[in-house]
């Protein structure tokens, strides 16, 4: 079984305040960070388990930091390949799978030329 995989994502967060190792907190020094993700992709089923999803795609990111950055490195695009190994668990014969294991490897070339290219890899569990 083979079928499209699309996800938009985004999130924006708000420090109220900064801890710098250096000096004590800073209650005034709030900071904003926000960003945007896409991912396109075919989601395959394996033969071995029919929990266990295959999942190869491409992302676009958009990330901002607010004032602890210099102005022209405020903002991050980037994009790439990535793979998504998902297998579901926790079911029973009444219940499908309430929970999942995730492990994502992901390669992204800095598109704004302020950012090198990243590579990582991501790890969730879901109950």
């Amino acid at each position: 079984n083979v079928w499209d995989y699309i996800k938009v994502h985004a999130s924006a967060t708000y420090s109220v305040r900064d801890c710098d190792v250096s000096s004590s907190y800073d209650f005034n020094g709030g900071d904003v960070t926000a960003g945007s993700e896409f991912r396109y992709g075919k989601t395959l089923v394996t033969d071995l388990d029919r929990n266990l999803l295959i999942i190869p795609f491409v992302q676009a990111r958009a990330t901002y930091w607010g004032r602890k950055r210099e102005p022209g490195e405020r903002w991050q695009l980037e994009a790439g390949p990535s793979i998504l190994i998902k297998k579901w668990f926790n079911e029973d014969k009444y219940h499908t799978p309430k929970s999942s294991l995730e492990l994502q490897f992901y390669y992204n070339w800095g598109l704004n030329g302020r950012h090198d290219n990243t590579f990582g890899i991501n790890a969730a569990i879901s109950f």
